[in-house]
């Protein structure tokens, strides 16, 4: 911990941090933890899910509207269930496989990284 000190006039605190190495406030160093592969596997899951969740909003979005849009132009009657079987659902199974991939792809490389810089650190300290 570093030192903090000083009385002021009339007995008035003033108080002054004097500056800190880094090597004298070890509690202030983070410590690397080692990465664990649960969560890896959790966040990339969560993340996967959350942008499909998205893009099956957005799809569904724009195909309720363009269907009637359409309808509105041709006539007709509306079915909005095109809108989730041939717009909507694709498109979102479409997403959840990119996502994946990709939160999997980056998870990976930070899970290394991490795995990488612990070594690092604990051979550093001994």
């Amino acid at each position: 911990m570093c030192p903090v000190s000083g009385k002021g006039l009339a007995g008035a605190a003033i108080f002054s941090v004097t500056p800190c190495r880094l090597s004298e406030s070890n509690d202030y160093v983070k410590r690397a933890r080692k990465p664990s592969i649960a969560l890896l596997l959790v966040r990339v899951v969560v993340i996967s899910v959350l942008i499909t969740l998205l893009a099956f909003a957005v799809s569904l979005f724009f195909g309720i509207t363009g269907i009637v849009l359409a309808d509105m132009i041709h006539g007709g009657g509306i079915n909005l269930a095109h809108a989730y079987r041939n717009i909507a659902l694709p498109i979102a199974l479409v997403t959840l496989l990119i996502a994946f991939v990709a939160s999997l792809t980056v998870e990976i490389r930070q899970y290394r990284r991490a795995r990488a810089s612990v070594t690092a650190e604990s051979q550093r300290a001994a």
